[in-house]
């Protein structure tokens, strides 16, 4: 009896030794996790912590999927990014309804006048009349308020966000227009556009293509009008990228295609596994002397191309310095059907140049004219390429005819 007891007695200490490993293991383990997570031991505890005082001790209802939600969303805001993001189910449906077809807008680029105010910079030339020109909006009007919200401290981005919407939904917007308020009430619509407009300048051999962002198809239409003004004698060529806000690298890729040495690097990034991923174009032997219009709102992919045309020292770029978005993002699903947009690398130029936050910085020099009087920036692309004063009515994209 006493050795079935000893027996029994030994497998206890055993049973509870195995227990006790477990539990050192399993701390062990989490605060080894915690440390990586957080940089700090107790790190997940404190967040468990911090949780359960809300829920159990705040002075109100808490409701636990809104902390849920905010903690994550907190988690990808610490990154200090602007282009990473949590996602709610519902805030992502809607994100992807704004990047689909059944989007609409009200036809307007925006941009910051002399002030620092956001205002319209060019009413876009649609193959419809759009909402704006419909309700006369003006080149330099001033964007205060949207749904008689102050738009004081908002965005370019914010205040864009703010007027697109479903087609056939209203949006008001209060502009200022040389001082004096006023109110304009306005419908989106679903907008066709041409992203690619160009013209050979009148009485020269000087081309002029306007890119207004790298959508798709952008690289087809481009190539279309640069062999047809090729045909018709383009031997310079003057790219307009101002205000492009980027888009597709296929498509920049394909743009580039047309006037970069053949199989160029246009683009790498590395992965945070070390993994480099390169995209390079076609290219072509047939090269013609280049100048770039760029200004604070060429962003992305367009920073991209003019930053390959300084590496490759195709052509100059002329202008203001861009605006220094060079990152790679992704979409994780979560369980929540809520998702996470991570910026998961930086782009950088033929010759390694990362632009983030950096953006391009001009080789000429040109501001813009405030009150649209003349196209500064253009003519001084023109001299630059023909060598002699602008003698031609220099084109302006968006008069440009709509060719179907």
């Amino acid at each position: 009896m006493i050795r079935i007891i000893k027996q029994y007695q030994r497998q206890l200490k055993l049973f509870l030794g195995g227990i006790l490993v477990a539990i050192v293991g399993f701390v062990g383990g989490t605060l080894m996790l915690s440390y990586w997570l957080f940089g700090s031991a107790p790190g997940m505890f404190l967040v468990y912590k911090t949780v359960l005082l809300v829920r159990q001790q705040f002075a109100g209802n808490v409701d636990g999927p809104v902390v849920l939600e905010n903690t994550l969303r907190g988690i990808v805001q610490s990154t200090g990014d602007p282009y990473s993001r949590y996602f709610s189910a519902r805030e992502f449906d809607a994100f992807k309804k704004q990047l689909s077809a059944s989007y609409g807008g009200i036809g307007v680029l925006l941009g910051e006048g002399a002030n620092g105010r956001v205002q319209v910079t060019y009413l876009v030339d649609t193959v419809t009349p759009s909402p704006a020109k419909q309700a006369g909006l003006q080149r330099g009007d001033e964007i205060i308020a949207i749904n008689k919200q102050a738009t004081t401290d908002w965005t370019i981005e914010k205040i864009s966000e703010a007027i697109r919407g479903l087609p056939g939904t209203p949006v008001r917007l209060t502009i200022l227009r040389q001082g004096q308020k006023k109110e304009v009430s306005l419908t989106r619509q679903a907008l066709q556009i041409k992203q690619v407009k160009g013209t050979l300048i009148a009485g020269s051999n000087v081309g002029y293509i306007r890119i207004f962002a790298f959508g798709e198809d952008s690289g087809k239409e481009f190539t279309q009008v640069y062999r047809t003004l090729r045909k018709q004698g383009m031997k310079m060529l003057i790219l307009d990228l101002r205000n492009n806000p980027g888009g597709l690298i296929q498509e920049a890729v394909a743009v580039s295609s047309n006037f970069v040495p053949k199989n160029s690097t246009i683009l790498s990034f590395s992965l945070a596994n070390g993994k480099e991923q390169t995209f390079r174009a076609a290219g072509t032997k047939d090269l013609i002397p280049m100048a770039v219009l760029m200004n604070k709102s060429s962003a992305s992919a367009s920073e991209i191309v003019a930053g390959d045309i300084q590496d490759l020292h195709l052509g100059k770029v002329v202008g203001t310095p861009s605006f220094g978005k060079g990152s790679v993002q992704t979409v994780y699903p979560l369980a929540d059907k809520g998702v996470i947009k991570l910026t998961i690398a930086r782009y950088k130029t033929n010759k390694g140049r990362e632009i983030h936050l950096q953006g391009i910085t001009p080789d000429v020099v040109v501001q813009e004219d405030p009150l649209w009087r003349q196209d500064l920036p253009l003519q001084a692309a023109y001299r630059l390429l023909s060598g002699k004063a602008q003698k031609a009515v220099l084109p302006d994209a968006y008069t440009i005819p709509v060719e179907e």
